[in-house]
């Protein structure tokens, strides 16, 4: 607890078995009085916050997690007839694409991009057809007008649960002067979700 975490420090953590001592080198150069930090892993905001206590700023580390389901539903509540066939799930599976869901800063993550690209490809189209675009450098996403409303039904779900969240950790706050810390700290890490989704609302343009 003695030197604090960054998400972009590097150092190397050596032991000393002559003092039976650890030594750390920071591989990152600082300015004299700057602070020097350490790096606990490559963690999110979520994490920090669960483990140790705490957020930072700004986290290169940080995402917004979705499951699969989550996708499905926004999908199918643009169009109700979509559906995914047992052939197309197992495809999904035994290839990961199921896992490893979100957005973060960077946009949406790739696993997101291909569930999203399955779920709407109607039913007409071959999964062996499907696949060559996954696998291909031609592989693209809905046009912007589908992408927007399939979005705007998966993120508005996130941020309705987050807005409640921070609401009722709101509520609490006067009451639980003792955990005002932990409470405050929560709130922030709920708001840089929110930042995150919005980032992505705005690079698909969604009002």
């Amino acid at each position: 607890d003695m030197i604090n975490h960054s998400d972009r420090a590097k150092v190397n953590v050596l032991f000393d078995e002559t003092n039976r001592s650890y030594s750390i080198m920071t591989l990152v150069p600082y300015k004299k009085d700057e602070e020097v930090f350490i790096n606990y892993g490559g963690h999110s905001n979520e994490k920090l916050y669960l483990e140790y206590g705490f957020v930072l700023p700004t986290n290169r580390n940080d995402s917004v997690s979705f499951t699969s389901e989550d996708i499905f539903k926004a999908t199918k509540s643009v169009f109700p007839t979509a559906e995914l066939p047992k052939n197309r799930y197992n495809f999904l599976k035994s290839h990961g694409f199921l896992t490893d869901l979100y957005c973060s800063n960077d946009g949406l993550s790739w696993n997101t991009r291909v569930l999203i690209f399955v779920s709407f490809e109607p039913l007409t189209v071959e999964l062996g057809e499907i696949q060559k675009v996954i696998f291909s450098a031609s592989f693209r996403l809905p046009s912007q007008e589908i992408m927007n409303s399939i979005l705007t039904q998966l993120f508005s779900r996130k941020i309705s649960l987050y807005n409640r969240s921070i609401d009722s950790l709101k509520k609490l706050s006067p009451l639980e002067s003792h955990c005002s810390i932990t409470i405050n700290c929560g709130i922030e890490l709920l708001q840089k979700y929110l930042a995150i989704l919005d980032k992505n609302a705005s690079s698909y343009s969604i009002q």
